[in-house]
């Protein structure tokens, strides 16, 4: 699977946010790898591999995933490695 490497990136950061997680999980996981210099090497080594679009489009689809929650809404990111997010909602 090509976007293994999304999938247990955001896995790993998920495990160390506060549960429970709010709809702006998706803008909180990016954020987290941004001011982590280990996940933000793994990450631009990812779009360096997968391409930025690739990697933030999965990076969302596998948050949610993990999360059990469907997206709802783009909001503008707070975080630097993304432009917009979809706030996340029970299905």
């Amino acid at each position: 699977m090509r976007t293994a490497g999304v999938k247990n990136l955001v896995e790993e950061v998920l495990a160390v946010l506060p549960m429970p997680y709010s709809e702006d999980v998706i803008d909180e996981v990016f954020s987290a790898i941004a001011l982590r210099p280990e996940w933000r090497t793994r990450y631009d080594a990812l779009c360096e591999d997968l391409g930025q679009t690739v990697v933030n489009t999965w990076g969302g689809y596998w948050i949610a995933q993990a999360v059990g929650r469907v997206g709802d809404h783009q909001m503008a990111a707070t975080s630097s490695l993304t432009k917009s997010y979809s706030k996340l909602y029970p299905q």
